[in-house]
């Protein structure tokens, strides 16, 4: 069962919600998003280019996962990222740090402004 839009967007919005951090990292909020909710799929995607690394796997990647695709079910970190830039957009959970804010576009004096009238 592939992942709908919504039920991508509401895990994201989550991450977003209880990890702040996840705001000023796209990277993290990709790991936050596919370890929270699709954590069998992620640590055998994980175990699998560890391997392909040539690196020691410290658990058993899971033959059924490899042979289902259970991996091809993980949703992709551009619809992640873009799910976060949504919701930029419209204002919410933007990142604190200044440098990340000019860096994604954002006019700190506009955002200053932004966040005064709440």
């Amino acid at each position: 069962m592939m992942n709908t839009p919504r039920e991508v967007k509401d895990k994201v919005e989550h991450c977003l919600k209880c990890f702040g951090e996840t705001r000023e990292d796209d990277s993290l909020l990709i790991i936050s998003v596919l370890s929270s909710f699709y954590k069998y799929h992620f640590m055998d995607l994980l175990a699998r280019s560890m391997v392909n690394l040539g690196l020691p796997v410290p658990f058993i990647i899971r033959k059924e996962n490899r042979e289902n695709g259970h991996y091809k079910k993980l949703p992709s970190s551009e619809t992640i990222t873009r799910i976060r830039r949504k919701f930029n957009n419209e204002g919410k959970y933007l990142p604190k740090n200044p440098d990340v804010l000019r860096n994604r576009g954002f006019k700190i004096k506009e955002f200053q402004e932004f966040n005064r009238n709440f």
